[in-house]
Order: C-alpha cells, then sequence, then structure tokens
C-alpha cells in the first residue's frame, strides 16, 4: 500500500509538472504580435481604381486586420488595395445591434476576407459555426453573383466554418497539420499545382517555386458537391486531403486556405518572427498577392517582355491594349523589359503594339484574345530604328 500512495503521489505529482510546463510554454503560442517593422515594397502596385476588400471582424474573429493580420493588411495596401474591417453580421436583422456593414458595402467590394471566425470568446472554448445559416446563404449568393472569396480557417478551434465550406463543396477535416513545405518538385505528399495560375502568377517573375505553412488543418471535396462549382487544388498535402485550393463558383470565385500564420508577419513572444516574413517563406508574399490577383481577376492580363535580338531587355517601351470597342489601355516596360497589361481585360480581343521612337518591332500590332487566365510570353523583338 506504501508503494502504492507512493506512485499515485508520484504520477500526480508528474501531472502537476506537466500542466505546468504546458501553462509556461502557452504564450509561445498564443502570444504572438504583429511585427510592426514590416514595410514591404510593391513596384506594380493596382491603383487605377482602387480596388476595396471588405475584412470580417464582426464574428469574433481571431484575425484582425491591422492586428495579428497588420502584415497581409499592410502588403495588400502597398499592392493598391484598400482593406476595409467589417462589423456585425452579414445579413440585416431589425433587432440586432450593429446592423450589417456587408450589406451596405457588398455593392463595392472586389472581395470579401473572413479569417478564423469565432462563435465566442475565448475562441477555444467555443464550439460549432461562427456563421448562421443566413450568413452562409448570403455569403454564397453574393459569391455566385460575381462576388470573391477568400476564406482562412486554421487548426481546431479556429476552424469554426464547416457550414460555410461545405455550401462550396468542401469538407474540412478539423485535424491539426504541423509546420510543411510544400514544393514544386514533389511528386506525393505536399505538392504544389505547378499548372495553376495561383502558383505560375502573370509572367515569369511571380512564379512560385514552394510555400511555407505553420501549423494548419486540412479538408477534402465532399462527394456530392454543388453543380456550378469547379475545383482546383493547389495545396496538396496527399491524394484528395488539400490545404490551399481554389474555387469557381457561378460568376464568383473562392480561395480556402487550411492556414493561417503562413499570411501573417507575426513575432512570438520572445521576438522571433513567425509568418510570410522569415526566410523559408520567401514565396508566400507573392503566393499572398497571386491568390489576390486571381480573386480580384487581375490574372486575366497580358504580359511580356521587350528585348534586342540578342536577349537585352529593354526599358521604357509603350505597350498599348485596344479592345474591340475602340477603348485603350497603356503600361511601359520596366527595367527588366517586364510589362504586364492593367487588370480586368478578361473575355476580349485586344491588339496589341509596342510603341517607342528609338526602336521599330518584329511582329507588332497583333490580336491578342484573352480569357479567365493570364496571356504569358507575348513579346516584342525590338530593332533600333
Amino acid at each position: 500500500m506504501k508503494n502504492t500512495k507512493y506512485s499515485i503521489k508520484h504520477k500526480l505529482s508528474l501531472s502537476l509538472l506537466a500542466l505546468l510546463s504546458n501553462l509556461i510554454i502557452l504564450p509561445s503560442a498564443f502570444s504572438q504580435s504583429p511585427d510592426w517593422s514590416y514595410a514591404p515594397v510593391v513596384d506594380d502596385a493596382e491603383n487605377n481604381p482602387i480596388p476595396i476588400i471588405l475584412f470580417d471582424e464582426g464574428h469574433n474573429n481571431f484575425h484582425i486586420a491591422n492586428k495579428s493580420y497588420y502584415g497581409f493588411t499592410k502588403l495588400l495596401t502597398a499592392d493598391g488595395y484598400n482593406i476595409r474591417p467589417l462589423n456585425g453580421p452579414f445579413v440585416d436583422d431589425p433587432a440586432a445591434t450593429p446592423t450589417s456593414d456587408f450589406q451596405h458595402q457588398k455593392d463595392l467590394a472586389n472581395i470579401l476576407v473572413i479569417a478564423s471566425p469565432c462563435q465566442a470568446v475565448p475562441c477555444n472554448t467555443s464550439v460549432g459555426d461562427a456563421l448562421t445559416d443566413l450568413e452562409v446563404t448570403e455569403i454564397h449568393q453574393w459569391v455566385e453573383q460575381g462576388g470573391s472569396l477568400l476564406l482562412i480557417i486554421d487548426h481546431p478551434p479556429f476552424a469554426q466554418t464547416s457550414n460555410l465550406a461545405l455550401a462550396f463543396g468542401i469538407d474540412l477535416i478539423l485535424d491539426r497539420i504541423d509546420k510543411l513545405t510544400f514544393d514544386v518538385t514533389n511528386v506525393t505528399f505536399n505538392t504544389i499545382n505547378s499548372n495553376s495560375d495561383l502558383i505560375l502568377g502573370r509572367n515569369t517573375s511571380e512564379a512560385i517555386s514552394y510555400i511555407q505553412t505553420f501549423t494548419g488543418t486540412s479538408f477534402s471535396i465532399n462527394p456530392n458537391p454543388p453543380l456550378d462549382v469547379t475545383f482546383e487544388p493547389v495545396l496538396e498535402l496527399q491524394a484528395g486531403v488539400y490545404q490551399g485550393i481554389a474555387l469557381n463558383v457561378g460568376a464568383g470565385r473562392v480561395y480556402i486556405s487550411g492556414e493561417a500564420a503562413m499570411f501573417t508577419t507575426q513575432l512570438t513572444f520572445d521576438g522571433v518572427p513567425w509568418g510570410m516574413h522569415i526566410a523559408s517563406a520567401a514565396y508566400n508574399e507573392q503566393y499572398l498577392r497571386n491568390i489576390v490577383h486571381w480573386l480580384d481577376g487581375r490574372m486575366s492580363v497580358i504580359s511580356g517582355k521587350v528585348s534586342l535580338a540578342d536577349g537585352t531587355p529593354v526599358s521604357g517601351v509603350t505597350i498599348q491594349f485596344v479592345n474591340q470597342a475602340g477603348r485603350t489601355w497603356k503600361t511601359v516596360s520596366d527595367s527588366l523589359g517586364n510589362y504586364i497589361s492593367p487588370r480586368g481585360m478578361r473575355n476580349n480581343g485586344y491588339i496589341v503594339t509596342a510603341i517607342s521612337s528609338v526602336y521599330d518591332f518584329v511582329s507588332n500590332a497583333n490580336l491578342v484574345v484573352v480569357g479567365d487566365s493570364p496571356t504569358r510570353n507575348h513579346n516584342f523583338t525590338a530593332v533600333p530604328k
């Protein structure tokens, strides 16, 4: 009996020690703060007109635009977007306060972002779905009619959007996935869809080689998805299990991420960087930009390079785009000779012409038809006059 008592007492001591240890290390997981020094530079920002992103903050969201998602907001602001925090529910309720910001602004918005909403505060004590079924219906209809949704979930308990995901044909697995690197060279596990526009970007300077994720969750495609949804897996953990997927839904688009920290720039409680500004996440910034460009229709562009016959890049050349209705857009080749047309040029034909006072161009004034994807490598060879 004496040994038994000692054994029980010893086990209790070990259990208490383990509990205290967990309490001691808890801040490293939950006491992250924004890295306020993060200052991204974007050379080709979109600002005519300034596109609007609505960022949901009305559902006890773990991630807030100007707090834990400061880096997300800073990068996309540098890219020319206007990030607007969104309060209240997604549907108007005369008995509720506040009323729906979404109803007042949805017709102005290019993209809606929902990041780790929770049913209650603190999030780790709540269960169920953070959005009501009426809100899910409202968002689904808005997307079907041409809206774009970026849904960011994370490991439980920060994945309380099962009903919203299911409305788009996605089943949340609600597991916990540790830090991973998805690479274009992987062939079985943690693979990247190298044929996706989100990986290829609009030109070679935007192409993605690998993606760093942190601690997240995964999902699969429901066996009976809605008929108006098509799926393009982008980040695949293993066959049929994903951590990033793009969806076309009616006239709209959705991207679902099973990981949240990959789009943040944070510091742990002891000052260690955590997020897309660390060395192992070198492509995460561009990947976020590619996702948002795709959601916003900025992938529907014509891009290429202006160079001499020996490959020397030619900068400062005006590239003119004229559509079938006679409307004209212009851009200029950069220091590497690269150019990208203005956004939103989908589903139309354009006469593309290079213009310079000191060069003529081989195969000039070509007709280019733009669909939903970029038309890449529409190059011009410059010949001195």
